[in-house]
């Protein structure tokens, strides 16, 4: 079960990309950059907060198959997959790109 797994992750990546291109689209700005960046902070908050809020309810489950997952042996399948499909991810276990983006939510 990857969805389970990996619960709401394509949303996350869409808010995401969206979010990173208007801060992109201010990056060569000097004025008021601060300004621009704490109002494209207000614009997204509440897509943020709905897709992590979702991705966070579901992180220890996700880690509970996980877990499932390496005594089946099938984590290793999963991780050469990923690392297949994401070639500079090498070295990185499955719980590494699990608690991404719990992490990162925690920074914004």
């Amino acid at each position: 079960d990857v969805d389970g797994l990996f619960s709401n992750l394509s949303e996350v990546l869409q808010v995401s990309r969206a979010f990173l291109k208007e801060l992109e689209g201010i990056e060569s700005q000097q004025q008021d950059q601060l300004l621009q960046i704490s109002h494209i902070f207000l614009e997204f908050k509440e897509d943020l907060e709905n897709v992590y809020k979702v991705y966070c309810a579901n992180y220890e489950k996700a880690v509970l198959l996980l877990e499932t997952y390496k005594k089946q042996g099938v984590d290793e399948e999963i991780l050469q997959i990923l690392q297949h499909t994401v070639p500079h991810s090498r070295g990185q276990n499955l719980s590494f790109f699990l608690v991404m983006p719990v992490q990162r939510i925690m920074r914004y």
